[in-house]
């Protein structure tokens, strides 16, 4: 799913993120247990956009 997202900005959060993994080329393993749902991610970061390839 191609999500509308400022990608620099998400690129530098997740950089920062102690949850986020950088798997290179852009993509990244996110687990987010501080929201009110916890959700893993695997999200791609490239000159399309933002990509959530997987959501659990």
């Amino acid at each position: 799913m191609l999500v509308n997202i400022d990608s620099a900005r998400l690129k530098a959060f997740l950089d920062a993120c102690e949850d986020a993994e950088a798997l290179g080329g852009g993509e990244y393993a996110v687990d987010l247990y501080d929201v009110s749902e916890p959700v893993s991610m695997d999200i791609l970061i490239d000159e399309k956009g933002v990509d959530v390839l997987a959501a659990l």
